[in-house]
């Protein structure tokens, strides 16, 4: 099984691909027309590329598009379909801006700083720097 990561821009294209192993044809008898890609618990619809894959596709990601797709396989003896891999897919907005930012310096040799950061299904890092003396907060 595979697993990956991808932090993906709203309105950005998502390309996902599932490949089968070769032995694993062999020995069970299944093809990529069997694969199947699903996001909570529904059936996505995808493209056969070969025996092996099958691809899903979507040229505008939208917010709805967060979640963990799994690329699954029938295999005979279990009720379920089984794993072939897992995709988290965070979709987001570049950096957006704080809001209710406010600091208070004492004498200049301590500064405390409190914000509200927006939400966003990407993860943000907001890094603060104190010009006047010159490290970071």
């Amino acid at each position: 099984m595979t697993s990956e990561y991808m932090e993906i821009e709203v309105g950005s294209p998502i390309k996902l691909r599932c490949t089968l192993y070769k032995d694993f044809v062999a020995k069970r008898n299944t093809t990529s027309d069997q694969l199947i890609f699903r996001l909570r618990q529904q059936n996505l619809t995808h493209t056969i590329i070969d025996e092996y894959s099958i691809e899903y596709e979507t040229n505008n990601a939208t917010l709805q598009d967060n979640g963990y797709y799994q690329c699954l396989v029938p295999v005979r003896g279990h009720r379920a379909p089984q794993l072939v891999s897992l995709a988290e897919i965070r979709v987001g907005y570049p950096p957006l801006n704080v809001t209710n930012f406010t600091c208070i310096s004492e004498d200049f040799k301590k500064l405390n700083c409190s914000w509200n950061v927006p939400e966003n299904a990407v993860p943000t890092t907001y890094q603060l720097y104190d010009y006047l003396m010159g490290h970071e907060s």
